[in-house]
């Protein structure tokens, strides 16, 4: 309270918030509104100084804010309200925005009193048009009209009827000719004064009511009105855009949002079609239904009996503007079910659908054959690639076969035997290679290029028994041995050979003599077939079906018969010396140039050779001095390690 006697009041009074007296800080208040909030750089003593009549001018405003000026008077259009600050603000809202015409609303003053005036006016049009309607007299008859007509012609029949009805007219006048049906209808001519003085009254209420906008949708909500919906029965016998289209031109009347589009004929295209069902899926009306309001507010006895009747009416007019929702609802339901437009537009999308989903058939049926195609086109390069490289396979494992036959017909080729041993290591286009030259050597014409691999097969195997029965001359022999030199390179490049490699002729020794046509059929047997002979006795013991061949297999260079030989020898602790053959091509550090001692093999003494290569006149098999030289070591090894599998068999038939 001290606020409102603070010296920016300058005595003015208190004034009241309501009629019990209650006293209030609002002008005190309103001061720090407008210094504060609005930021308005003024003397506080004019605050209050003003009126409707207060311009700009009379004050200086520095760095003035619109902003909340501006945001209140777009608040002032919104809520109605009454105060002693809320009056000053609207003032001073007008004179600071006064030069601003072309503000975006209204000045708050204006609209509340417009929304105040469009209440009262409300309350008073419904009395007034029930007045009417209760009189039982149509509006749009007595000013000779239809209710499709613009105000402008409503005014002009109304000037003209006037003319005619009024009664200080007592003279009868000619009747214009288009007014001679309205005059027979309500018998102008023939009724009293004061007949006429209450057709001349119904004519002034009916031009009030017509030429307002307002009382005019009052009035025509109030008039009876039909809400007829075509049936399916009508929908299926009868043509479609005459029996729907006056039913929108009916209803397009009642459409809040103008131009109203309309149902249109059978060529609209599918644009005005859409947009139409569009329309009317949304459309709003302008019916208010407030003659079917149960209470008149003006006979209200108090404000809280009024606001009761406002809700009551309020739900009765929900519950309408509702129904006829769903009226309209139910009318583009049937309308969308039987137009034609429609159905032509689905048979047209459903064809493009299946005409599309044909094509994407087509197209992965041609997708899923060239899949097929490029699948089958895989597998047969595959079976092709396949069937080569098997072909391939055993034409390199019948080419190792050749090369292992013709390097055993070599007695020449010491070391290189052994590494020879692992020709499964070349592959095919290397044992291609080889396989050609030794060919040239040989002098047999085979073309590997002249056809393909499964044919050239079958004549590989042709070449066994040639190459078998194949006897080598000393020429042959020394290129061959040149050749698995370079085969052997190729197995084990860290491998080395004297390059010169010499066939020493062969001369007959009393020791070959005595053994005979034996030492033929046994062949000569190096450190490599005594080791494989018994890793192969010990890997198949007794009792093995196909033992011997199985063994024989596993040397590799020697026959079952061969191997069996030689197991009885060694079984017997019989000398082999005979059957052996030195594969060593450099000296043992302890054997003298000259002449050697004596070694003990297998059990028995056998005499070294000496310069002239005669052991008490007997010949070693005509080797050299350095091929006779036998790392007996190595085999003595070996012989006992034989012996020891063959140990504890009682006959050698069971081996």
């Amino acid at each position: 309270m001290r606020l409102c006697n603070h010296s920016h009041n300058e005595g003015l009074k208190i004034s009241p918030k309501s009629s019990k007296g209650t006293k209030t800080i609002e002008p005190a208040g309103f001061t720090f509104f407008l210094l504060k909030e609005w930021k308005l750089n003024i003397n506080a003593k004019q605050i209050f100084e003003v009126d409707n009549s207060t311009k700009k001018e009379d004050f200086e405003f520095l760095d003035l804010n619109l902003e909340p000026v501006r945001a209140f008077s777009d608040f002032c259009q919104k809520y109605e309200t009454s105060s002693f600050s809320y009056f000053y603000k609207l003032i001073w809202t007008r004179i600071i925005l006064s030069d601003f015409p072309s503000s975006e609303s209204e000045s708050g003053d204006e609209e509340v009193s417009r929304k105040r005036d469009k209440k009262f006016k409300s309350i008073k049009t419904l009395g007034f048009v029930r007045n009417f309607i209760a009189k039982e007299k149509n509006a749009y008859e007595l000013l000779n009209c239809t209710d499709s007509d613009e105000t402008a012609k409503i005014k002009a029949n109304y000037r003209r009827l006037v003319l005619l009805l009024h009664p200080d007219k007592g003279v009868v006048q000619k009747i214009p000719d288009d007014l001679k049906e309205y005059s027979d209808k309500y018998k102008v001519s023939n009724i009293s004064k004061e007949e006429k003085s209450e057709l001349f009254l119904l004519l002034q209420d009916a031009f009030t009511i017509l030429s307002d906008p307002d009382m005019r949708l009052e009035y025509d909500s109030n008039l009876p009105f039909d809400e007829y919906i075509p049936t399916h029965e009508e929908a299926k016998r009868k043509d479609f855009f005459l029996l729907f289209g006056p039913v929108f031109q009916m209803n397009s009347r009642w459409s809040r949002v103008k131009p109203v589009p309309l149902l249109g004929t059978n060529e609209s295209d599918d644009d005005y079609v859409e947009e139409f069902y569009e329309f009317w899926r949304c459309f709003e009306t302008l019916r208010t239904f407030s003659h079917a309001a149960p209470h008149l507010l003006e006979d209200a006895e108090s404000r809280e009996e009024k606001r009761w009747m406002e809700r009551e009416n309020l739900k009765v007019q929900k519950k309408l503007i509702k129904k006829e929702q769903l009226r309209i609802q139910k009318l583009i339901d049937i309308t969308q079910q039987y137009d034609p437009r429609l159905k032509r537009r689905q048979d047209r999308i459903r064809n493009e659908k299946l005409i599309k989903q044909k094509q994407a058939q087509e197209a992965k049926l041609l997708e899923l054959k060239r899949i097929e195609l490029e699948k089958e086109q895989q597998r047969l390069e595959l079976e092709k690639l396949t069937e080569k490289i098997k072909f391939q396979k055993q034409i390199t494992k019948k080419l190792r076969q050749h090369m292992r036959m013709i390097y055993q017909k070599c007695i020449s080729l010491g070391e290189i035997g052994s590494t020879l041993e692992k020709l499964v290591t070349l592959d095919y286009d290397e044992m291609k290679k080889f396989s050609t030259q030794l060919y040239d050597i040989l002098k047999l014409e085979f073309d590997f290029e002249r056809c393909p691999d499964n044919e050239y097969l079958e004549d590989l195997k042709l070449l066994d028994p040639k190459l078998k029965e194949l006897a080598l001359s000393n020429n042959e022999e020394i290129e061959l041995s040149q050749l698995f030199q370079q085969i052997s390179l190729k197995i084990n490049p860290n491998q080395s050979y004297n390059n010169t490699t010499t066939v020493e002729p062969t001369v007959t020794s009393t020791v070959g003599q005595s053994t005979g046509s034996k030492s033929d059929n046994m062949g000569e047997w190096t450190k490599e077939d005594l080791k494989r002979l018994s890793k192969g006795v010990e890997i198949n013991p007794a009792g093995t079906p196909g033992r011997w061949n199985l063994i024989a297999k596993y040397v590799k260079t020697k026959t079952a018969p061969q191997c069996i030989e030689m197991s009885k020898l060694i079984a017997n602790n019989s000398d082999i010396t005979p059957y052996l053959y030195n594969s060593s091509n450099t000296n043992d550090g302890n054997t003298d140039s000259g002449n050697t001692n004596g070694s003990n093999v297998n059990g028995k003494c056998v005499a070294s050779t000496s310069d002239t290569g005669v052991n008490n006149g007997v010949n070693m098999s005509g080797w050299s001095e350095s091929q006779q030289t036998v790392s007996y070591r190595t085999n003595d090894f070996m012989i006992r390690r034989l012996k020891l599998h063959l140990r504890n068999i009682p006959r050698i038939s069971t081996l």
